[in-house]
């Protein structure tokens, strides 16, 4: 396999899902003696590199973009292409995927330019996703069936796309609860996108003995949102766990796992839930219905009446609690498994180095 060579593009090495995506892969494709490499601006989760030994080139110039930083990253992108002979350039956004591809046309030698569309922090990120990757990518891959029907409509190309499901190692199972409150989480960063505040404020409308919701992540709205919480009263009910590490033990304590979002692609947190055998409560958009299937409730996004409703309902009734349970982890190992999801992921890398990418294998 050593043909391959891989640098992995992100804009930044932080919390989230997109992080949790690109350190399963490399830590796949290590696995298979590929070559990767992750460039990227940093940020808390590059120590997870660090200890699975994957090469991380960290510049400044990805994160914060404007005219200056865009030429430094073609720089500094055409400069590791060379020295690493790279031929796959896989990146995780709009902006890298345009930095990728000037970079190679720099170095006058083909370079595969593949985007995975993870979303960010448009909702509509499909309508300005289209066009652009037209012109700069050889390869989209879209997280969800709606995300390709998506893109379809907004131009994308036909025989650029293919779909993967996300998929991740599963969660390590605790039998021993040492929490002895009825636990609901959620885990993301505290920005708009998550929809938290209408989280905040089904859980001041929810009197129930001896529950608590915990909100695991950090993020810009992180003083707003505890402002809230103060003014609805309930800073005893409502706790903000910040950034963690041990994500898989604060979701052993879980008895409901709850996403809020306005819009997600198809989100890591969920898998992680299901792995764990989660009942799970999320709201109705892009790839979430295609994830959870018919093992959880689904909401409509900003709605805080139906989330009180979808709570309320799963911590009475215990008995449609295990079913979702039950449900979430069978169809978390029939489909979302690390195996399934860098399987087809390899098979993209090699039939496009070959020049014979046959897009009808993931339709």
């Amino acid at each position: 396999m050593n043909y391959f060579n891989i640098l992995m593009l992100t804009p930044e090495f932080s919390q989230g899902g997109t992080e949790s995506y690109i350190l399963n892969v490399c830590e796949y494709l290590k696995m298979k003696d590929i070559n990767v490499i992750v460039m990227s601006d940093g940020g808390v989760r590059e120590e997870e590199l660090e200890k699975l030994k994957i090469k991380h080139i960290k510049v400044d110039c990805l994160k914060v973009r404007n005219l200056k930083n865009l030429f430094r990253a073609i720089l500094k992108v055409r400069s590791i292409m060379k020295l690493y002979n790279i031929n796959i350039v896989h990146t995780s956004s709009i902006y890298t995927t345009i930095v990728a591809k000037v970079s190679s046309v720099l170095i006058n030698k083909k370079v595969n330019v593949i985007n995975t569309l993870h979303g960010g922090p448009n909702k509509n990120i499909e309508k300005i996703a289209a066009k652009i990757l037209n012109v700069f990518s050889d390869s989209v891959i879209a997280l969800s069936y709606r995300t390709k029907q998506k893109l379809l409509k907004y131009g994308l190309n036909k025989d650029k796309i293919s779909v993967i499901y996300n998929g991740i190692k599963p969660m390590h199972e605790l039998y021993i609860k040492k929490s002895k409150k009825f636990i609901i989480g959620t885990c993301g960063r505290l920005v708009e996108q998550k929809g938290y505040k209408y989280l905040i404020e089904a859980a001041s409308k929810i009197n129930i003995d001896d529950l608590e919701f915990w909100i695991i992540g950090d993020g810009e709205l992180k003083n707003s949102l505890n402002k809230m919480v103060d003014n609805f009263k309930i800073s005893d009910k409502v706790k903000f766990l910040g950034f963690r590490t041990d994500i898989e033990l604060l979701l052993n304590e879980m008895d409901i796992f709850i996403l809020p979002s306005l819009w997600e692609q198809f989100p890591i947190s969920i898998l992680e839930a299901m792995s764990l055998g989660k009942p799970i409560i999320a709201t109705n958009v892009n790839g979430v219905p295609e994830e959870l299937g018919n093992s959880g409730i689904l909401v409509n996004p900003g709605n805080v009446s139906e989330l009180v409703v979808a709570i309320e309902q799963l911590i009475s009734d215990n008995t449609m609690r295990n079913k979702f349970g039950t449900l979430s982890k069978r169809r978390f190992y029939d489909n979302f498994t690390i195996e399934k999801m860098c399987n087809k992921l390899l098979q993209i890398y090699k039939n496009i180095l070959s020049n014979n990418f046959n897009y009808s294998l993931f339709k």
